[in-house]
């Protein structure tokens, strides 16, 4: 699987609330930046349990290879999504970083910038 499909099946198994297939991609060691907040892996799997992904769109998707074993994806996306707080849509500048070990590539950054 290249690293722009790698990074859209994460959508949709997020969107697809298959949270534990979701959390087995992450890098345990991982970190997750949304807007002035950043997670831990183990903080970002508690706030998803709250929030659901109804419907999400990725455009100008561009990979960077980092090293043999190390890729970014950059992309925007807009998603939507409802909480206990209603339901939010909105575009983000997003750039994930992935790393391969013992042949299972794990997202080891993800970081989202509001564009609107």
């Amino acid at each position: 699987m290249d690293p722009a499909e790698r990074e859209r099946r994460l959508w949709e198994l997020l969107a697809a609330r298959e949270l534990d297939a979701f959390a087995a991609l992450l890098h345990d060691g991982g970190l997750f930046i949304d807007g002035a907040q950043l997670q831990t892996k183990s903080e970002l799997m508690d706030g998803l349990r709250d929030v659901t992904l109804t419907a999400f769109a990725m455009r100008d998707v561009a990979v960077n290879t980092l090293a043999d074993n190390a890729c970014t994806v950059v992309y925007a996306v807009t998603e939507t999504v409802v909480a206990s707080s209603g339901e939010l849509t909105r575009t983000v500048l997003a750039s994930s970083t992935w790393v391969s070990s013992d042949d299972r590539w794990l997202l080891a950054l993800h970081h989202e910038s509001a564009v609107d």
